[in-house]
This record gives structure tokens, sequence and C-alpha cells, in this order.
């Protein structure tokens, strides 16, 4: 993934693909995760949160954050340090 890409530009085609994959019946099941240097701190926090932030909690199955600076994590969005704990889960769970 390129780091010179638009954050913005990165979840409307990650949402795109969540809203094309849950209209079919063969694809429902599959989830959606957002992986995010979070340059411009989008993420961060939690409240007051900004709009990446609330469209991340929303809609998709989860972001995980690859960053030196702490994020207010929530079940939805979390450090990256999560990331490979959370997938094992994932699969365990299937």
């Amino acid at each position: 993934m390129s780091n010179t890409l638009n954050l913005s530009f990165v979840k409307h085609l990650e949402l795109r693909q969540k809203l094309k994959l849950s209209k079919d019946k063969v694809t429902e099941h599959i989830k959606v995760f957002f992986v995010t240097p979070d340059e411009d701190g989008t993420l961060t926090t939690k409240h007051p949160a900004k709009k990446g932030r609330a469209i991340v909690e929303v809609d998709t199955d989860g972001s995980y954050v690859m960053s030196e600076l702490q994020v207010e994590e929530s079940k939805k969005v979390k450090m990256f340090e999560h990331f490979i704990e959370d997938l094992k889960r994932l699969l365990n769970s299937q």
C-alpha cells in the first residue's frame, strides 16, 4: 500500500468494495478491514470524531492504524499490533 494515497480516497474505495460484497449472497460474508498509517490523524481521537473516523466506525468491519502516535482505540479502530491476534480470533470463529 502506498503511503502517498489520499486517505479519504482509499476509504471511499474500501466502502465501495464493502457495499459491492454485501449485496451478493455469495460474498456477503466477506469482511473488509482497513490498514492505514493515518498520516493526517483522522483516526486518532474518538471524541470529537472526524468524519473519516465516523465512517470507519459505522461502515467497515475494522481498521488498524500503523503509527508511532497513540490512537484512542475502539472495537473497530485499533493499533496495528492487534491485527494478528484479531485475525486469528476471526479465523477460529469460522
